[in-house]
Formats: C-alpha cells, sequence, structure tokens
C-alpha cells in the first residue's frame, strides 16, 4: 500500500477453540539492524539468513549501500559485502579473509584517500535505529555524508549523540536533519589530537570530578551519554568502537531505559567476533551519576559470519495478545534465550490469565481469564500499544509506568495510544506517572454494525494493536494510514487474512 489509505478489517467467524491457528512472524527488526551494521564492517563477506524486509530494514540496507557496502538482498538471505578499508579513517588490517577477500588491498596498510565528490545522501526514511546506528559509523569513514530522513524522523532526538562525535573531533553539522558530516575536513589525526579537551575536564585520578564531556588521549576514548533518551545512541557508539583504533568506554549517565536493546546490540557484535565489557556501577560513587559502563578493547575486529537472524519477538507480541484475547494461536521459531525486551510478553500473558504452553522454540496460547495488568515498561515501552488493546478487555483498570519516552517515537505514542483506545470505545489517560486503561465489560455485549475509526497517526505499533482489538468488536473497524504497517511488518494485513480476518483495502 502507497499514500495515505484506509484499511477496514472485521472478525465474525465462530471461534473453534480445538484448533490452533499457526503463525510465522518475520525476522526481528532490532536483530537485521544490528547484524547488518557489524557484518558491512566485518573482514570478509557475511550471509544473513531472514523472513521479511520491512521499510526500516530496507533503510538501513540503503544507507550502508551509500557508506561502501555491498548488499544482495536473495529470497531467503542478505549476503554483505563490508566497506572498504581505505574508506575508513584508520589503520584496519583486515586479519579474517573470506575467498573474494583474499587480495593485496584488503591486506595493505589503510591510508586515507581524499575524493573530490560532493556530499553523499544517506536517506534514512523514518528509521531512528537507521540515523542514530549509522552516524558514530559514518565519522569513522573518509567521505562527507548528509543525513536525511522523511519527517517523522525529523522530530525525534538526536541532538545528545551529534554533541559527543563532536567532542570526539568529528565535523558534524546540525543537531536535526539534515545533518552533515564533513570527513575530508578531518582525519585520524583530529581524533588523536583532542586530548587537551579532555585534560581539562577529566581527572583518571579522581572519579568523583568526572563531568560530561568526551575525554581522549592516544590510547582510548570515553563518551558520557544520557540513558534515558535513546539506548540506540549507546548501541551506535558501541557498533562504531571497533572502527576506533583505541579502547572505546561508553559511559551511560543519570538512568538506562531499554537495556535489554543493548544488551541485543551486545550480542550481535559477539557473534561477529567483538566482545563488549559491561560494568554496573554505583551511582553514590560518582559525582556524575554514572549507572553503567560499557567497554570495547582496542585491537577488535568484526569476522564475517554465515547466520540465521532471530525471529521478531516485537511483532510476535500482536499475536500473542490475539491468543489470549480471541482463538488459540500457535507461533514456532521463536528464541527464548534472545536479550530482545519484547518477549517479556509471555510474562505478561501469563499474569493476565492466558492459558500458555511452551515447548522449544514453539509458543501456544489460548483465552482464558483477563486480569488487569500492572507493569513498568521502561525496558519495554513499544509494547504500550497492545498492552493497551488488552487492558481494555480487562476485568478492573490496568496501569503502567515508565512510557514518557514514548512521547517522541513515530508519533507522540501516548497521546496515539489514548486516542486509539477512545476511538475503540475505551477509556484511557494518563495521571501523574501513570498511564491508566479502563477494562470494559460492555464490549462483550455491543450492537452489531458499529463503525469504529482509528487514525493511525503513521504509527505501525497503533495500526497492528487496532487490528487485533478488531477481533473483539461487533463492527466494522477503519484504519486511516494503514500503510504506516510497512515500517515493520510489510506482510501483516495477510497474515490477519490468513487468521480468519476480512480485510478491504
Amino acid at each position: 500500500m502507497k499514500g495515505d489509505k484506509s484499511v477496514t478489517i472485521r472478525y465474525s467467524k465462530e471461534v473453534d477453540f480445538n484448533k490452533k491457528r499457526p503463525v510465522e512472524v518475520i525476522s526481528s527488526k532490532s536483530f537485521l539492524h544490528r547484524a547488518l551494521i557489524c557484518a558491512a564492517m566485518a573482514c570478509g563477506t557475511s550471509s544473513i539468513s531472514y523472513k521479511g524486509l520491512s521499510d526500516d530494514i530496507m533503510a538501513t540496507i540503503s544507507a550502508l549501500e551509500v557508506l561502501g557496502a555491498k548488499i544482495d538482498i536473495g529470497l531467503t538471505s542478505l549476503s554483505v559485502r563490508p566497506i572498504e578499508p581505505e574508506k575508513r579513517k584508520f589503520d584496519y588490517t583486515c586479519q579474517m579473509y573470506s575467498e573474494d577477500m583474499k587480495s593485496d588491498f584488503y591486506r595493505g596498510k589503510n591510508t586515507i584517500k581524499r575524493y573530490n565528490s560532493d556530499p553523499k545522501i544517506v536517506d534514512c526514511g523514518e528509521s531512528g535505529s537507521t540515523l542514530r546506528m549509522l552516524l558514530p559509523l559514518a565519522t569513522s569513514l573518509t567521505d562527507d555524508y548528509i543525513f536525511v530522513g522523511k519527517e517523522g524522523l525529523k522530530r525525534r532526538p538526536i541532538s545528545d549523540l551529534t554533541r559527543v562525535l563532536r567532542q570526539a573531533g568529528a565535523d558534524v553539522c546540525q543537531d536535526t536533519l539534515p545533518i552533515e558530516i564533513r570527513n575530508k575536513s578531518t582525519d585520524a589525526s583530529a581524533f588523536r589530537d583532542n586530548n587537551e579537551m579532555g585534560t581539562d575536564t577529566f581527572k583518571a585520578d579522581s572519579i568523583g570530578e568526572l563531568t560530561r564531556k568526551t575525554y581522549i588521549d592516544e590510547k582510548r576514548i570515553i563518551f558520557f551519554i544520557r540513558g534515558d533518551i535513546s539506548s540506540q545512541y549507546i548501541s551506535g557508539l558501541l557498533l562504531a568502537g571497533p572502527l576506533m583504533d583505541r579502547e572505546v568506554i561508553v559511559n551511560v549517565l543519570d538512568r538506562l531505559e531499554s537495556k535489554p536493546y543493548i544488551d541485543l546490540t551486545k550480542d550481535v557484535m559477539s557473534i561477529f567476533g567483538v566482545k563488549v565489557e559491561e560494568f554496573e556501577l554505583s551511582t553514590n560513587a560518582f559525582a556524575d551519576n554514572i549507572v553503567r559502563s560499557y567497554k570495547i578493547k582496542s585491537g577488535q575486529k568484526y569476522k564475517h559470519v554465515n547466520i540465521n537472524s532471530q525471529a521478531d519477538w516485537s511483532n510476535a507480541c500482536f499475536f500473542m495478545a490475539l491468543g489470549a484475547l480471541k482463538m488459540p494461536i500457535s507461533i514456532e521459531n521463536l528464541d527464548f534465550g534472545s536479550s530482545q525486551g519484547d518477549k517479556k510478553i509471555v510474562d505478561v500473558l501469563k499474569g493476565y490469565g492466558a492459558k500458555i504452553l511452551i515447548s522449544n522454540s514453539k509458543i501456544e496460547i489460548w483465552p482464558n481469564d483477563r486480569n488487569a495488568i500492572g507493569l513498568d515498561i521502561s525496558d519495554t515501552p513499544d509494547i504500550l500499544p497492545i498492552l493497551a488493546v488488552l487492558a481494555m478487555f480487562a476485568h478492573g483498570d490496568s496501569t503502567f509506568t515508565g512510557f514518557e519516552r514514548l512521547r517522541i517515537k513515530e508519533s507522540d505514542r501516548v497521546e496515539s495510544v489514548i486516542k486509539m483506545v477512545q476511538s475503540l470505545g475505551g477509556q484511557a489517560r494518563v495521571k501523574g506517572d501513570l498511564f491508566i486503561v479502563e477494562g470494559i465489560e460492555k464490549y462483550l455485549n455491543q450492537e452489531s454494525g458499529r463503525i469504529y475509526r482509528v487514525d493511525s497517526f503513521n504509527d505501525h505499533r497503533i495500526v497492528m494493536a487496532a487490528s487485533i482489538a478488531s477481533s473483539m468488536l461487533n463492527g466494522d473497524l477503519v484504519i486511516n494510514g494503514a500503510e504506516a504497517v510497512n515500517k515493520s511488518y510489510p506482510g501483516f494485513f495477510d497474515l490477519l487474512e490468513d487468521l480468519g480476518f476480512t480485510v478491504i483495502k
């Protein structure tokens, strides 16, 4: 679907509770972003198997190709040939080679070459992950770039990341899109010569006097960045770390939220041969509230690998919720050992009262009780839309905390969820630090024939959450701007049709 289109959805079939509907979810967007970036910095061609490519992943693929990687998209796998060493600022001699890269070019010392071409345009579309994870990488290359994106992405914060990159010596212009990175006017020595700035603001022998300013000397670079705006800032710095010619330390300030996404970054980097050490720190010992520290020892390099991508827990959440609300659902090929934070939905649904059976990589879910939910979502904020749908049909009111960062997503997701619930006939509100959704029994005895209308606010998760809610409505649901679902799950409506929904596009 293209443009501002609406979709009408209804579910009017009798549910056979003895029949489990199989669902096969697509590959994890979070995993693929990270795997593609690691592969683009490796020392040989990598292969990544996948199922389904969203608009956000296509944005990362296109952006990495602008940065110099070569990515071939097969029916079930991605072949990633990395960025050439001569396009990287620092000496990055590859020690591991695939057969197609055994050349003097890849074995030789890296030398910086200057080009006379205009800045290259890196279009991130609407993908915050693409922008935030690739900016640090781009500052370690030799070409000039201009990062651009759609209007929704322009509204999302990036200034904390651009600030620390400038402190590290990178020439990063602007704190909002479009963002220009001028690598031709700087070189590797800019990072080495920046230590004077650090010596005035960082005292290695006096931890209590740590400040928030990047410190650099000949052996290490130490970043200080807040952890309560976006974990993608931290992931971006870590992913680019092996391209910097020294030890990299990322200190997280104040409060760390969405930590599972950083854990996933560490896991993917480990698959590609780079170890990230993690230290939990006591804030009482630090004047600057460093709560956690990540370290990448110098000399580590990404190796080329052949891997299978993980299934997407974020998208699986919607169909698990459908299983808890309406019909028996079976989902296979899930990695229960994954660091993806949204697998927390399993525990949520157990508390909700759903019947759940787990066997190896398979989960089966049946409707049962529908208990009210009380949950801190600071580590998993993106599941609020589907949690709100579950809460609407619960016995009692549900409350959620840790939701404030949702105001800077594809939409103001706090307001978008409230309006979605209201459009579906429910009640939701914010009271202090609580997001409250009232459970409504009247849904069980609605008049048939009513038409419900929901605006997507160009938010893919609103589209999917409202679609699942339609299974509990005695009428048609019209979603305006339903094409937003392509950001993460292009085949979502096709899968709904397979499950017995009527979808009119």
